[in-house]
């Protein structure tokens, strides 16, 4: 099966579910009312009109913008400008006894992203998946962070972390527009969420979903701050009628994917919807 194949039916598989009125969360599957939803608070949704559609085939311009400069996924423990994290916590852990945890720090605390001063801001998060299982790419031990810049979401990253080691790797990778040629322009999104499934990587962005194909890694020094960059392959969208052009949470036909994870049972995405920072409602869709 090739990669767009696997494409294919990781998106069939994820909508049919949804114009099914299955609604998935904490391992609960609905189709219906019924105790299990009073008992939980979780409301099943009418999903019939959801849609995800294909908005943009970018392939062209991607295979004919610097092409002499892909590296591709077979490097990606050589890509260069990488920064060592911190091993442990950041953070007291605040749990109870017999409750373990673990986890490490993009730096010192006067280091901006660890500060919050860099103005990038961490979105989603995920380990690579395989149909053979999870958390390793090619042997290795690999976590991929997604991030937006500003309020303006004027640019959006991905952070590669090489776990290897207790003490963390990090490389980031620039998310870019290829325009044929020479042409290289930063990608505008908030990269709310973040699936890695075999060479694919899947960024939701509100009404939107990008894809990026590792194949297509390119060294790049033209944004600032990046030695690499990957550039949009595909993308999807949840937002066709909808009078706006936009999603709309927690009511409608047009769902926001805002956080986005990978259910292995169903080889599916599955997306929440960020609605009220102090209520409820958003809608969680496979």
């Amino acid at each position: 099966m090739t990669i767009r194949d696997q494409e294919r039916l990781l998106f069939t598989r994820a909508w049919r579910a949804a114009v099914a009125g299955l609604l998935l969360f904490a391992g609960l599957c609905v189709g219906g009312a019924g105790a299990a939803d009073a008992a939980s608070g979780i409301i099943p949704v009418v999903s019939d009109e959801f849609t995800l559609s294909r908005q943009a085939d970018h392939s062209g311009a991607v295979d004919s913008t610097l092409t002499g400069s892909r590296v591709g996924p077979a490097l990606l423990h050589d890509l260069t400008g990488g920064r060592s994290g911190k091993a442990g916590l950041c953070y007291p852990a605040p749990f109870n006894p017999g409750v373990d945890a673990d986890g490490y720090c993009w730096g010192e605390p006067t280091d901006g992203d660890e500060s919050g001063t860099s103005q990038w801001a961490p979105q989603g998060f995920s380990v690579p998946r395989t149909s053979a299982g999870d958390g390793y790419w090619e042997g290795e031990r690999w976590e991929v962070t997604s991030w937006h810049l500003g309020s303006d979401n004027r640019q959006s990253r991905l952070r590669f972390v090489d776990r290897t080691s207790d003490t963390p790797r990090y490389y980031d990778v620039a998310l870019v527009d290829f325009g044929g040629g020479t042409s290289v322009t930063a990608h505008r999104s908030h990269a709310d969420g973040v699936v890695w499934y075999e060479n694919r990587l899947f960024v939701a962005n509100g009404g939107t979903l990008d894809v990026f194909d590792l194949d297509d890694l390119t060294r790049y020094s033209g944004i600032s701050g990046f030695d690499h960059v990957l550039p949009v392959r595909a993308r999807y969208t949840t937002t066709v009628g909808s009078p706006t052009g936009r999603c709309v949470p927690a009511a409608g036909a047009w769902p926001c994917m805002n956080g986005l994870s990978f259910d292995r049972e169903h080889s599916a995405l599955v997306s929440n919807e960020y609605y009220d920072v102090n209520g409820s409602g958003g809608r969680i869709v496979q």
